[in-house]
């Protein structure tokens, strides 16, 4: 099953991009703020308010989360499996999907849910959640594939709110040195967005 998050608009505050499943729009997501991780320097990480680097990387509902496993809102959605993890990712730990509000609820996680009026934040999100992870679990456990999410940027032409770019050269250079993303990948890495 292939995840793709295409991040959209990177403001100095949050991230808001779409998540699609298999080539097919589900929702929207919000994250933190993209920074310069590059050259494997993780000192320029903001505790809980950096989005994860740009990549491809493995999901698995299969890992157990301190954080989550016992909150009941969580327990009656994911049952005996856990949130969905995004694996090894570099400069993180403990990486998830889930629910929330807005990058607030992030920590480097991506956040589900539908756009909203307000800037920065996404609605809807448990509903979205509780519509997402069956999908991750039947691929999962009973298909028994492989989930990938790729997580790219996506220029949004005549976005002239903010001129702040999503992605810079040696971000990129780091994840295509992590064999994250690989060479002629076509995206537009500066633009108003």
């Amino acid at each position: 099953m292939e995840l793709l998050v295409e991040r959209k608009w990177c403001k100095p505050d949050y991230t808001i991009g779409r998540l699609y499943i298999d080539g097919e729009f589900f929702c929207d997501i919000v994250e933190d703020t993209v920074r310069d991780i590059s050259k494997g320097k993780c000192t320029k990480i903001v505790q809980h308010k950096t989005a994860i680097p740009y990549g491809t990387y493995q999901v698995s509902v299969n890992v157990p989360s301190p954080k989550f496993d016992g909150r009941s809102d969580y327990k009656s959605v994911c049952g005996r499996y856990h949130v969905p993890m995004v694996m090894n990712v570099p400069c993180f730990k403990g990486i998830r999907i889930h629910k929330g509000s807005s990058a607030s609820s992030s920590s480097g996680c991506l956040i589900v849910g539908n756009k909203s009026s307000e800037a920065g934040r996404v609605v809807d999100s448990e509903a979205v959640f509780k519509k997402l992870y069956p999908i991750l679990l039947k691929a999962e456990i009973d298909d028994k594939k492989k989930i990938e999410l790729t997580i790219v940027n996506k220029n949004v032409a005549g976005n002239s709110q903010s001129t702040l770019s999503c992605v810079n050269n040696a971000d990129l250079e780091f994840a295509k040195n992590l064999g994250h993303v690989s060479g002629g990948d076509g995206l537009t890495h500066q633009g108003k967005f």
